[in-house]
């Protein structure tokens, strides 16, 4: 599909998900002009950029290949390392010098007045699982991590992550679906 000079679509997973405002804090980043085009859910976005349809994605697992006989690659991934299963794959900060970072994360909540012992159970069974070796392998053939936070820094985390997205999305406009 022929582009104008300086034109692309961006696909995302949709309005107000991970990958629409991870491309959201990279165009703010940059000051770069794009096309977002929201869509439901990441297949058809990933489909859309494999035919051409899509200059782009961001894109929050390793799901995209980057052997030959491919149609496209990974350019880079968003965390502040490199992913173990694809090693070869520079982060955005290697690749770009700039400083950009995205983790898509998860964590566990309770609800407030939950008895002391019980959040500190909860959370030891958690760290457990997550350190386990199956578990472990599992989450790094999906390509991802596991991360172990003490319940103060996990707080904390959660504090900068509201900051950092909430004036994201004040600043862009950025609304969900």
């Amino acid at each position: 599909m022929a582009r104008l000079p300086g034109e692309i679509n961006v696909a995302s997973a949709g309005l107000g998900t991970i990958t629409h405002l991870s491309g959201e804090l990279f165009r703010s980043t940059n000051q770069l002009n794009w096309t977002h085009v929201p869509y439901k859910g990441t297949a058809p976005a990933l489909t859309d950029l494999a035919g051409g349809r899509a200059g782009d994605v961001f894109h929050a697992a390793a799901g995209i290949g980057h052997g030959e006989g491919q149609s496209r690659q990974a350019a880079s991934v968003s965390g502040k390392a490199r992913m173990s299963t694809l090693p070869d794959i520079p982060t955005v900060n290697e690749a770009l010098n700039i400083d950009y970072n995205v983790d898509n994360w998860y964590g566990i909540f309770v609800p407030a007045g939950t008895p002391p012992d019980i959040v500190h159970r909860l959370a030891d069974e958690v760290a457990q699982s997550v350190a386990s070796s199956d578990v472990v392998s599992a989450l790094g053939a999906q390509g991802v991590s596991p991360g172990a936070m003490s319940q103060q820094q996990f707080a904390d985390y959660v504090r900068a992550e509201v900051l950092k997205w909430g004036g994201l999305v004040k600043a862009t406009g950025a609304k969900a679906d």
